[in-house]
């Protein structure tokens, strides 16, 4: 229950009270008014028992008097049917003709309509945000929704208005209501679900525990990895930066990159391009023992890839990686392999080229710099 009104709260026995002068100010209040105040204004309380209001409001709304008339008519000859008195509700304008009968009416049946009519629900479903109280929406609509995206031809559209509702939610009700659809979804074959839920991770991965994420939600999720279809894999490799700090050190070294390095290999040149931005991005995550070791790796294949765009990435992602490497890595592993692309045929290759040559050699210099002028003799240049 919600209450309002209460800058117009008044003493009715002080002549002057500000809810004569102001009441109609309250938003919808000649929604809900009785005529009496329809016709003379809030001023009509004065002659009026104080509570005829309130009595108002809890009668019969004025659309169904006649209706209402006919069904408890004393002739029984002229009684309509609750049928009819149904029916004559549920035409447009009548009194059963509201977004919270229509809406409450259509999830429940929503697994047995059309794919239009259930399209026309989830839009209407999809505009509304504060209209219900949200309870409604959590015990009445998120079960139907959930039922229909696992079960009932929902689809994305359905799972996105779950999204919506889900912001609203206390994680343990996203934990106790949705989590275990979210899981069991990710081993779903529909692409078109599982794409969903990839774009919707960011929405989610906060309130997923990093076991789930780990051990229920990665392992179904790598099958993505090597999809016929390349916006599955897209949409999968993006998803990586999403979950990679719910990932341990384990499955990060191991499987993961072990998938990134089939994605390096992809036919489609985006996909690859974006494998070494990906890369880049998540090298603070990779092990210390091993991680100049694949990144050197994977850069160095971007750099002869014939998509301007991949080998693009790897100088950029060289760039923005020096800090892991050594200086004898920058300067004997990185540097040769770099500088051919500064007579690259690609003019936007040359200029990063150019870029990232420039901080490994002033990393070099620096290192050089401070280096002794000369070698400490060895015992064997002694005895020459």
């Amino acid at each position: 229950m919600e209450l309002g009104g209460f800058e117009v709260l008044s003493n009715v026995k002080d002549d002057d009270a500000i809810i004569y002068a102001y009441g109609s100010l309250v938003p919808d209040s000649s929604r809900f008014a009785p005529p009496e105040l329809a016709r003379s204004g809030w001023d009509a309380i004065k002659k009026s028992p104080h509570s005829a209001v309130d009595s108002y409001n809890f009668g019969i709304p004025p659309t169904m008097h006649a209706s209402y008339k006919r069904l408890v008519n004393a002739n029984p000859k002229a009684r309509i049917t609750v049928g009819a008195f149904l029916e004559q509700g549920r035409r447009s304008g009548g009194f059963f003709d509201s977004p919270l009968i229509k809406l409450t009416e259509g999830i429940d049946n929503l697994d047995v309509k059309s794919e239009e009519e259930r399209a026309e629900i989830l839009d209407d479903l999809d505009q509304l945000t504060d209209d219900f109280p949200e309870d409604f929406f959590k015990m009445k609509v998120l079960p139907e929704l959930l039922k229909s995206v696992e079960f009932g031809g929902g689809g994305p559209k359905a799972f996105g208005v779950v999204m919506k509702i889900a912001t609203k939610l206390t994680n343990d009700d996203f934990e106790a209501r949705v989590q275990p659809v979210v899981i069991r979804l990710f081993s779903n074959p529909d692409r078109a679900i599982r794409v969903c839920l990839l774009d919707n991770l960011p929405l989610m991965i906060d309130r997923l525990p990093q076991k789930v994420v780990n051990d229920k939600i990665f392992p179904n999720m790598v099958s993505g990895f090597t999809d016929v279809a390349p916006v599955v894999r897209e949409q999968t490799l993006k998803s990586v930066l999403v979950i990679i700090h719910k990932l341990s050190d384990r499955v990060i070294n191991g499987e993961l990159l072990k998938y990134l390095a089939k994605m390096a290999n992809d036919e489609q040149p985006g996909i690859r391009t974006n494998t070494t931005i990906c890369l880049g991005k998540i090298a603070k995550n990779l092990g210390t023992s091993t991680r100049a070791k694949v990144l050197i790796a994977a850069f160095t294949r971007s750099l002869r890839d014939p998509f301007v765009h991949a080998r693009n990435a790897a100088l950029m992602a060289l760039a923005a990686t020096g800090e892991y490497f050594t200086e004898e890595d920058c300067a004997t592993r990185i540097l040769p392999v770099v500088c051919p692309s500064l007579i690259d045929k690609e003019k936007l290759v040359r200029e990063q080229a150019n870029k990232t040559v420039d901080i490994y050699l002033q990393r070099i210099r620096k290192a050089a710099a401070s280096m002794p002028r000369q070698r400490t003799p060895q015992p064997q240049d002694k005895a020459r």
